[in-house]
């Protein structure tokens, strides 16, 4: 995405929107994921590169440029305006406070001492991914303030989490692409290209298995769909519109189970998209 300026004057341009009656595009928002690098690391070459990612996200590494991946439940409410009035009752917004809360409930050993550790405080770049496989804060991250605690709530079924608040200045949103390691649940865990079934259309424009269905709009050799398989397979029926460079490459239809599992889509091109099941369309 290009970045956002702002016009130095009161006109503004319309921007490009996008609305569908028939099939509009909605986006699971919880975030799912915490990234954390050190300030002034290496940012991102390719955004879109999943091989960079997977060299680059590990837990353990002593590398400088290392990203740790933590599981989470967050989210990110509006952010606070910072909002003076000058001469001539003018109002203007200097910054935006944006804050993203997230609870971890991993609680083992390392965890717990790696929690304390960043109670001593100071920045980290931070990106956060949420369940629709949309990842927040670009090549570079956003560098910002974490704060960490634990929480020990009351009740015989509670569990002991640790929260974490980032908060940052910034006027402008986190920039937002498509994240490729999306779907690979977390470091270690596989990736959705390795996924156990696979939907060919070599001799058909429409194959199904395991509760999916997918349908391309002419037969191709190299063109596929892969993803882990869930068993028993309930829920509403969702259908998906996987679009490549902005036109439709593939319809999948499923369950709604699988709301926000993996998938690995190779294009006629070759090229390998990842993504999550959602219900509507995915751009890619």
């Amino acid at each position: 995405m290009a970045d956002i300026v702002c016009p130095t004057g009161c006109d503004q341009s319309l921007p490009v929107v996008s609305f569908s009656d028939c099939n509009p595009q909605v986006n699971l928002s919880e975030i799912e994921y915490i990234l954390l690098k050190n300030v002034g690391s290496a940012p991102i070459d390719d955004i879109t590169d999943l091989s960079e990612w997977q060299s680059r996200i590990s837990n353990s590494s002593s590398s400088p440029d290392a990203i740790r991946q933590l599981r989470c439940t967050g989210d990110m409410p509006l952010p606070t305006d910072n909002e003076i009035t000058i001469s001539g009752q003018r109002k203007i917004i200097v910054n935006r406070g944006n804050t993203v809360n997230a609870d971890i409930d991993e609680s083992n050993d390392l965890n717990h001492e790696a929690f304390r550790k960043m109670q001593c405080g100071g920045k980290m770049q931070v990106a956060f991914v949420t369940r629709s496989g949309h990842l927040f804060g670009g090549v570079k991250f956003i560098e910002a303030n974490v704060k960490a605690g634990l929480l020990l709530a009351r009740g015989e079924s509670e569990v002991q989490k640790y929260q974490m608040v980032i908060t940052w200045n910034n006027k402008i949103m986190p920039e937002r692409s498509v994240w490729p390691l999306a779907g690979a649940i977390a470091e270690g865990e596989g990736n959705p290209c390795d996924g156990d079934v696979t939907l060919t259309f070599v001799s058909a424009v429409t194959d199904v298995d395991a509760g999916v269905t997918g349908t391309v709009d002419a037969t191709h050799a190299t063109q596929q769909f892969r993803f882990d398989s869930i068993s028993p397979r309930t829920g509403t029926p969702n259908s998906m519109t996987v679009n490549v460079g902005g036109n439709e490459a593939i319809v999948i239809d499923f369950p709604g189970d699988y709301l926000g599992a993996g998938y690995c889509y190779t294009h006629t091109t070759g090229t390998v998209y990842n993504g999550v099941f959602t219900n509507g369309t995915v751009n890619h």
